[in-house]
């Protein structure tokens, strides 16, 4: 019991301080559902209800609260990432055949 209320009283003060302040994104709404992924990998079906009002996909979510920096550096990642893809792609199809 006493180590139950010193690991409750832990993630209490873990909770208040801003080093466990968790990051977590808007993969995609699925119904009535959206579908966050945290900074860990972690991901939670949320009923959308219960997120900020206006929260949509790609939205990144602070303490229950928009974080329009954190959303905006990650989608700038998002189209570094699809453009160095993109250059490295010369168009053609996929294919199975051996080549001679």
């Amino acid at each position: 019991m006493r180590a139950r209320a010193v690991v409750g009283l832990g993630l209490l003060l873990m909770s208040g301080c801003g080093a466990a302040r968790q990051t977590w994104i808007v993969d995609r709404v699925e119904g009535g559902a959206a579908v966050l992924v945290s900074d860990w990998g972690e991901v939670r079906a949320v009923p959308f209800e219960q997120l900020p009002d206006g929260t949509a996909e790609g939205d990144a979510l602070v303490d229950n609260r928009h974080d329009d920096e954190e959303a905006q550096w990650r989608r700038r990642e998002v189209a570094a990432r699809r453009a160095r893809l993109a250059a490295g792609d010369d168009g053609a199809d996929l294919t199975l055949e051996r080549l001679p």
